[in-house]
């Protein structure tokens, strides 16, 4: 299922960014691949977010409502890149040009069924880190099918 989902979002990348370049399983030296590598251009210079797609059947959030192991080993996951990218950064910029300060992205589990508790504890974590973002493929869902109201408004009015 991860690599049907791979195919798709490869071949849709406007669906996880309406104009950016979409860069799929980039290899950060050796030791690491990412799922895909988001390159948007900015009149500063490239933004680069690195996301990491887990199962949309993983949970979440635990009953307590921290984050589940699942979550926390995807999270790890882009630390590990953070800290490769960090101690190589010269090296990274010889191939991706402008590359400063990335963003990462995890998309993981399902959240159309969460109760307002659970959205507001994403929510918060969300707010709590400076580089990451946390999404549900719900989210990515309501983005893009909010991205295509957006256009068809547009369009209507031409």
């Amino acid at each position: 299922p991860e690599e049907v989902l791979q195919r798709f979002l490869k071949d849709h990348p406007f669906v996880l960014h309406q104009s950016a370049e979409i860069i799929p399983k980039k290899r950060l030296g050796e030791d690491f691949v990412t799922d895909f590598v988001l390159v948007a251009s900015t009149s500063q210079g490239p933004t680069y977010t690195l996301i990491e797609l887990e199962r949309a059947t993983h949970p979440v959030l635990t009953k307590d409502l921290c984050l589940s192991s699942h979550v926390g080993h995807a999270i790890k996951q882009t630390r590990d890149w953070d800290v490769w990218l960090e101690k190589n950064k010269a090296y990274v910029q010889t191939k991706l040009p402008g590359f400063e300060t990335p963003r990462y992205m995890v998309i993981i589990g399902r959240s159309k069924e969460f109760n307002e508790d659970q959205k507001a504890y994403i929510r918060s974590y969300n707010r709590e880190w400076k580089n990451l973002e946390l999404l549900t493929y719900d989210d990515i869902l309501i983005r893009f099918e909010s991205t295509i109201q957006s256009l068809k408004t547009i369009i209507l009015k031409s």
